[in-house]
Parts: C-alpha cells; sequence; structure tokens
C-alpha cells in the first residue's frame, strides 16, 4: 500500500509497547461509548400503570385461590389513589 493511504486515529492502537509485550491488547468501546448509536426509549406511562394493576389484580386472585379463601370478587378502586 505504500504511504497511499490513511488510518482513523480513533482505530489506531494506542497501548504502549511495553504493555503489548506482556500480553495486554487495547480494550475496545463498545458503539454506545464510542458515541455513534443513541437510543431513546418512551414508555406510555399510563398503559404501563394499568397493565401493572391488572397484574397486581390476578395476582392477589391467585393467591386467594391457592390459600382457599372464599371472596365474592377483587377489584380496582381508583378513589384510593389519589
Amino acid at each position: 500500500m505504500g504511504s497511499n493511504y490513511t488510518v482513523a486515529l480513533n482505530l489506531a492502537p494506542t497501548t504502549p509497547s511495553w504493555l503489548r509485550a506482556l500480553g495486554a491488547n487495547a480494550m475496545y468501546l463498545g458503539l454506545d461509548l464510542r458515541g455513534g448509536v443513541h437510543f431513546l426509549l418512551e414508555v406510555d406511562m399510563d398503559a404501563a400503570v394499568k397493565q401493572a394493576e391488572d397484574r397486581y389484580t390476578e395476582d392477589l386472585r391467585l393467591a386467594l385461590r391457592s390459600a382457599k379463601l372464599r371472596y365474592q370478587s377483587v377489584s380496582k378502586d381508583s378513589g384510593l389513589l389519589k
């Protein structure tokens, strides 16, 4: 190739030769640490809370059944959550 090429300095190994002689290699950073990828996660909080409430209601029903406790119904009372 001769001298007609360019090396990206962020990809060139910067580990000193004495450290490489001991077997230590450069640590390659993941994309998140190189600044190459950025993810934005948005959560629909109303839907997440409703799903959690439904799951807790079902868990309570299962707990009552497994404990063989009689009950008429299990429901959520939104008046208590203020």
